[in-house]
């Protein structure tokens, strides 16, 4: 928008994902807190199961204001770019919720993709240029270029007690799954437990760094880290080692640790 004209209809739509992801974080944080009196349900679960799940009985007709159970239950057929998580994740990760709700509003598809077609690699500076240019957090940004599904990486989120979260695309093999706790020789148990400084650049590791499978030290990865707030950080993992990938999963992975 420029002197009140608007210069882009595509810029109106990014201005508008924006303000949606914002209300979007906002709402969920205040539902969590207890300021707005209310619940977040996961994709296909109406407010009757949720009742039924806890034990909760309800006056007659309560439950005419909202969706039935056929109905929410076809929200899982309707064609959407959101992933589901587990249940568990759903439960207990709310910021997790948010960060991977605000990333696909602020990052939409159809916008996402040719940009995601101009880099070969994904590295944090590929993050925040395309985090920059569209006023969305480094985390999301980094949540969506993973589930772009292009790139052979992996995210994993850790805080003082382990890991707390990963995501990994159907393009990484589901057998590289991540160790709970930091190795004390990776680069990100320094910026988690020492510096909290991020790292300048990539560095390559051992994979049995951070993978506890027979042959992992046969192999290395790239790991970048970047601090987050509430003494966490972020690790983005890069796999540069072909052999690595040649099993491929077909659905998509979310873990929390339990």
């Amino acid at each position: 928008m420029f002197k009140g004209n608007l210069s882009s209809p595509r810029l109106f739509d990014v201005a508008g994902d924006q303000i949606r992801a914002l209300r979007s974080r906002v709402l969920i944080s205040d539902i969590a807190s207890g300021m707005v009196d209310g619940l977040l349900l996961r994709m296909g679960n109406s407010v009757r199961t949720v009742d039924v799940k806890n034990g909760l009985a309800r006056p007659v007709g309560f439950y005419d204001r909202f969706q039935t159970d056929e109905q929410a239950a076809m929200a899982l057929q309707h064609p959407t770019d959101l992933r589901a998580l587990s249940a568990s994740g759903f439960a207990t990760d709310l910021e997790f919720v948010a960060d991977q709700f605000a990333s696909e509003l602020l990052l939409p598809a159809y916008i996402l993709r040719p940009i995601i077609a101009q880099y070969k690699a994904l590295n944090l500076k590929t993050v925040g240029e395309i985090s920059t240019a569209f006023g969305a957090s480094r985390t999301a940004t980094a949540i969506r270029l993973v589930q772009s599904n292009k790139f052979h990486a992996m995210l994993v989120c850790h805080g003082q007690k382990g890991r707390r979260w990963f995501l990994r695309p159907p393009c990484v093999p589901d057998h590289w799954f991540p160790r709970d706790e930091l190795d004390r020789e990776s680069y990100a148990f320094e910026t988690l437990y020492g510096s909290k400084v991020e790292q300048t650049h990539p560095r390559k590791i051992d994979a049995d760094a951070w993978f506890d499978r027979r042959g992992a030290e046969r192999y290395q990865i790239l790991e970048h880290t970047f601090p987050l707030p509430n003494d966490e950080s972020l690790t983005l993992l890069t796999f540069s080692d072909a052999e690595m990938m040649e099993e491929e999963d077909n659905s998509w992975s979310y873990r929390r640790r339990n």
